[in-house]
């Protein structure tokens, strides 16, 4: 999983760059992991429905990402957390007039810049 990277500071005590980008994620899946995932931190934003999309600043070309993994024989996985993107909150679901935000469960506390649904709602 992306997160270790992610979450590592920019440099380490040691003074090894391990800023999370497109080169660092290869490397680490080409020597550690079968089963390679990419954590939702790699978007902050969805498109203009709210569908998250990858950050091209930290992996310029996912298909190609995609490809070098899966021509090694490797897995390749997208993790993301349930709801949207508390930004994506004036935007519409895909194909409705439902506002996103107006689907956000407010009881419940936003996690990693993302906000559950009230999964009763229409819309959901």
């Amino acid at each position: 999983n992306s997160f270790a990277i992610q979450a590592a500071s920019s440099t380490l005590k040691s003074g090894a760059s391990w800023d999370f980008n497109d080169y660092h994620f290869r490397l680490q899946c080409d020597q550690l992991v079968p089963y390679p995932g990419i954590d939702t931190s790699v978007d902050c934003k969805g498109d203009e429905n709210g569908i998250p999309e990858p950050d091209t600043n930290v992996i310029p070309n996912i298909t190609d990402f995609a490809s070098h993994l899966h021509g090694k024989g490797l897995k390749f996985g997208v993790y993301i957390l349930l709801g949207a993107f508390r930004g994506d909150s004036g935007k519409v679901v895909e194909g409705t007039s439902v506002q996103i935000g107006s689907l956000f469960d407010g009881s419940q506390p936003g996690y990693n810049l993302r906000q559950t649904f009230e999964y009763e709602k229409d819309g959901v």
